[in-house]
């Protein structure tokens, strides 16, 4: 009878946790890890490496657009580091110390086929060590950077000031299940903030 009683008891503190932690009823979700650790060029990021999130800004721009493009996105947020951070290689080319900053186009989830083939069009005409086509499913949105040569590591240890750190915030954010991009931004916004 007692085993009885604790299998029942396990089986419904089980169900309790999964309908809580799926978000059913409304309730805000937190994602899962957005990058899969597995995949090149992920593969030698430390995404337990992350740097200050005060130190970082956002903006989202709605009227941005692709020329030729039947398909266009929502707009484009830009993450970029506040505070410049030391590098002695950008120093001697450039003469001054280098801003991380990684941007994604917003799109809908209608549009994954699209997103997908712009991802894989980038990495493959990329040449550069650092190179973009990140694609993330944030809600129902997708992310995706579009640039052949993102600007994330540090050049003298490699380390990827962007990536570990848009994976924490994106991740912290709680949101329902249909939310629009404007809340997305809210809450993206008073993540950075509380971390000041």
């Amino acid at each position: 009878m007692k085993r009885v009683f604790f299998l029942s008891f396990l089986l419904l503190s089980i169900l309790i946790l999964v309908y809580f932690t799926i978000g059913l009823g409304g309730t805000k979700q937190k994602a899962l890890n957005l990058y899969n650790t597995k995949e090149i060029p992920y593969l030698k990021i430390d995404f337990n490496d992350i740097d200050t999130i005060a130190l970082w800004d956002f903006k989202i721009d709605y009227k941005y657009r692709i020329k030729e493009s039947a398909i266009q996105p929502i707009g484009i947020i830009k993450f970029w580091r506040i505070k410049p951070v030391k590098d002695k290689l950008r120093r001697e080319i450039y003469g001054k110390d280098w801003t991380p900053s990684i941007s994604f186009e917003i799109y809908k989830i209608s549009d994954l086929d699209f997103c997908k083939n712009r991802s894989l069009n980038t990495r493959m005409i990329s040449s550069c060590y650092n190179f973009g086509g990140d694609l993330l499913k944030i809600n129902n949105y997708l992310f995706l950077n579009n640039e052949v040569c993102v600007d994330c590591k540090k050049s003298d240890n490699d380390v990827d000031y962007c990536r570990p750190l848009i994976n924490k915030i994106l991740t912290e954010i709680e949101l329902t299940k249909n939310c629009s991009i404007q809340e997305i931004e809210k809450e993206i916004r008073e993540r950075i903030k509380n971390n000041n």
